[in-house]
């Protein structure tokens, strides 16, 4: 009974929903520990970019070992949560993640390095969540750190908008698109959409005491004026299918009640705010702008205040609908009037002409042009079916693919297929679809990893929606696939701070129920010696290797960066020779040691930078910069220059610096034009 007391009890509630047993300080912290971590990650990703860049994913990826190893070397059973149906996914992700690894001795080693701590990441997510024995209280205690990351998020990026006053940011990219502090509008609008769907299930969910129905429901305005302000209309229509397939599925019985403290109170929020046209331009910082921006902060304060009041005067309303109990005859009768009201509704959409309007939207996305186009209103992109580019990026990534079908041309080397064959002078690194660019990186053996991972656990979580808590596993099901569904037209993979949910909410549906880990701890204890846990330990910690390589190097190439920009080429060549220390085969640190060294010592810049392409061959910036250094050093730099062009053809600064060499022989001459020339990154 101690077995069973330490994997978990089954969950003991009187007929109100409420527990019937007194409060448990440790399974309280069971409960709440993995969703404060699964919060925490989120919000960390958030405001480091998303996630995107090369630190992040492996700072993630070396704290999940450690939590890894304390499961280890701390739980009685630290494996009790895996069977068959969480295990085939971790296998399969865990491959993918070799995979990508291994794909770095045929494609270009470094990137391949910093994909794989992306991917080991998410394996290590699912894992540390799987491993643990599912319980409800747990599970639903995830989707709570979910929407608690998400509001804060969500919070920050209003009041940035709303209040720009208070919190001043500054995007010269896309200032109309509120993208703080992600950094990337659409990775913004999905994480909001996957809250979404997370609080209407909340607020839906009888076995969520009233108070936090209530709260759920405070937050979806928020999520929702967050999602209409990133102006994605990828995250917006993958949050209204995501919302009524999980009606459709879950059919909760406090989805009246919560739809009436929502629907009004969300449509009062998103016209307060549609009603700001300068909130959606560059001018919503302006004294005009904040004047609109108070004034839908108000608005969004009162409707986010009403949905709460509401939703608890729903509150009777959810007594006597959580009272029913149907019988099978009335369940079936349920089901078919469900049927019958799915065909009545696709009826009337017929007679209504949407799948007209919607094969002209398809229509308009494929031959539209690449421009979306909102005759300067940029709320009017919304409407618009312009595919902004997305067919020559897919066709790009398609071109890798067919050179090499089964291996791809390795991880993270889109960008460099991109430069070689863009229509335009756009800069584009990643693909804009998970499932095209895994195909051209990765090949057929990475995608078929990729999607048996994606669909075991889409089709394990699929088969426990049943019973008392379907809603549960219908909201998880649906949070995946609102991701699933944008990852194929978005780079939401590269976004840890939108992937990492998923993993985590996968993982923990899949795990093994406590009840049947309980049962199985009398039967067949799983007990690990001293020995296997140590040397298990041992095995993870070395998983994070790389990892910490990669975050100590990252510190040390950004400290680097940021010396060369102020012109300190002392300190910037200290922290390039700690980023080389801590991983050597890099490019970057030695290409600001080569130009540290342009001035003084021409020859040794040219080594620096050779050791820049040697890392990274690919790069056309390196064959930019050498061809520079070698005219410092008096050398030619036709043949740098040539690859650089090849690499590279619409590059306008290589072309601008080849007719500045164009017949120059003299060596003073070279050194005085490259000491002149403009560098990649000015």
């Amino acid at each position: 009974m101690a077995v069973v007391g330490e994997i978990g009890r089954a969950e003991a509630r009187a007929p109100s929903g409420r527990r019937a047993s007194t409060p448990d300080p440790a399974r309280a912290a069971e409960v709440a520990g993995p969703a404060a971590l699964l919060g925490g990650l989120v919000v960390l990703c958030s405001f480091n970019g998303g996630g995107f860049f090369a630190g992040t994913p492996a700072l993630v990826a070396a704290l999940l070992v450690l939590g890894l190893v304390a499961r280890l070397t701390l739980a009685r059973m630290p494996w009790a949560g895996l069977h068959r149906p969480s295990a085939v996914p971790l296998v399969l992700f865990a491959a993918l993640a070799l995979w990508v690894l291994a794909s770095a001795t045929w494609g270009v080693t470094p990137r391949a390095l910093l994909e794989f701590d992306r991917v080991l990441a998410y394996a290590l997510t699912f894992g540390l969540f799987a491993s643990a024995p599912s319980s409800s209280a747990r599970l639903r205690a995830l989707l709570w750190g979910v929407l608690g990351a998400a509001t804060l998020v969500a919070g920050f990026a209003l009041v940035s908008r709303l209040l720009p006053d208070v919190l001043p940011t500054r995007d010269k990219l896309a200032g109309d698109r509120l993208s703080y502090p992600l950094t990337y509008w659409n990775a913004l609008g999905v994480l909001m959409a996957m809250g979404a769907v997370v609080g209407v299930h909340l607020a839906s969910d009888l076995r969520v005491r009233l108070a936090g129905r209530a709260l759920a429901a405070a937050a979806v305005p928020a999520l929702a004026v967050t999602l209409y302000l990133s102006l994605s209309r990828g995250s917006i229509g993958v949050a209204i299918l995501g919302l009524l397939a999980y009606l459709a599925v879950s059919r909760p019985r406090g989805a009246a009640g919560a739809l009436l403290a929502l629907l009004p109170t969300t449509l009062v929020a998103l016209v307060g705010a549609y009603r700001g046209d300068k909130l959606t331009t560059f001018d919503f910082a302006t004294a005009a702008g904040q004047r609109q921006g108070h004034r839908a902060a108000l608005v969004l304060v009162v409707a986010m205040a009403l949905a709460a009041l509401l939703r608890v005067a729903a509150g009777r309303l959810d007594g006597r609908l959580g009272s029913l109990a149907p019988s099978p005859g009335a369940r079936r009768r349920g089901r078919l009037g469900a049927a019958a009201a799915v065909l009545m509704l696709l009826a009337a959409l017929v007679v209504a002409g949407v799948p007209g309007r919607i094969g002209h939207q398809v229509h308009g996305f494929v031959y539209s042009g690449n421009q979306v186009r909102h005759d300067n209103d940029p709320r009017a992109r919304l409407f618009d079916p312009g595919n902004n580019g997305r067919i020559e990026e897919w066709r790009v990534a398609w071109h890798g693919f067919t050179s090499s079908p089964l291996r791809g041309t390795g991880a993270g080397t889109y960008a460099e297929q991109w430069q070689r064959r863009r229509p335009d002078t756009l800069t584009i690194n990643n693909a804009h679809s998970l499932y095209l660019e895994i195909l051209s990186e990765l090949g057929l053996v990475g995608l078929a990893l990729l999607l048996g991972g994606i669909l075991a656990a889409g089709i394990g979580v699929a088969r426990r929606i049943r019973g008392p808590e379907r809603g549960l596993y219908a909201a998880v099901l649906c949070v995946g696939g609102v991701w699933a569904i944008h990852a194929g037209v978005d780079w939401d993979w590269q976004m840890p701070a939108v992937t990492l949910p998923v993993f985590a909410l996968g993982g923990a549906a899949l795990a093994r129920r406590s009840e049947a880990a309980a049962a199985l701890a009398v039967r067949r204890p799983l007990v690990l010696g001293r020995v296997p846990r140590i040397l298990g330990a041992l095995v993870l910690l070395l998983l994070a290797v790389l990892p910490a390589s990669v975050g100590l190097s990252q510190r040390s190439l950004n400290a680097s960066a940021a010396a060369l920009r102020t012109g300190d080429c002392q300190a910037a060549a200290t922290h390039a020779l700690d980023s080389i220390a801590a991983l050597s085969v890099r490019p970057q640190p030695y290409e600001i040691l080569a130009y540290c060294d342009a001035r003084d010592a021409p020859g040794l810049g040219v080594t620096q930078m050779q050791r820049a392409v040697t890392a990274d061959p690919e790069g056309w910036q390196y064959r930019y910069g050498l061809a520079l250094l070698r005219a410092s050093a008096g050398l030619d730099p036709s043949a740098a220059l040539a690859k650089a062009a090849e690499l590279n053809p619409r590059e306008a600064l290589v072309r601008r610096v080849e007719r500045s060499f164009a017949g120059v022989t003299d060596p003073r001459e070279r050194r005085s034009r490259a000491l002149n020339a403009r560098l990649p990154s000015d």
